[in-house]
């Protein structure tokens, strides 16, 4: 019998580098190891179901460099450019709309830009991969 609760869940990461650093990204407790500022998270997920992305590594006024004028020449961060569930992308909505971290200061900050130490819940809360993807997609 097939299972449409169950799916694989792959979430991909661009890294920003400054200072010859990069931000320390954790999903669901493991640490990703970028290579080429990349890196790919991968779990098999049974929905409905919680993920946690958490940032750190960076330092205030010390990992951000930027120019006499005020723009960002270096920024340590992590970019999540796509996350599919069964090979189904979810769009830009969710992605720059619908994407909340939580810096540990308690602000929250939308999109899928992590510039700051925090961290990213995900509240998969459909109980079939094909209403979850339709649900962040709309």
């Amino acid at each position: 019998m097939t299972t449409f609760s169950t799916c694989k869940l792959k979430i991909a990461f661009k890294f920003g580098e400054c200072n010859n650093k990069l931000m320390t990204v954790n999903v669901n407790g493991k640490t990703l190891q970028p290579e080429n500022n990349q890196a790919i998270y991968e779990e098999e997920i049974t929905l409905p179901t919680k993920v946690l992305i958490q940032t750190s590594g960076k330092e205030d006024g010390v990992d951000t460099k930027v120019d006499k004028d005020g723009n960002i020449l270096e920024d340590m961060s992590a970019i999540l450019t796509s996350l599919s569930l069964d090979s189904f992308e979810l769009n830009e909505i969710f992605l720059y709309q619908r994407m909340q971290l939580v810096t540990k200061n308690n602000i929250s900050v939308t999109g899928c830009y992590f510039g700051f130490n925090g961290s990213v819940n995900i509240d998969f809360v459909e109980d079939n991969v094909f209403a979850q993807v339709l649900s962040f997609n709309s």
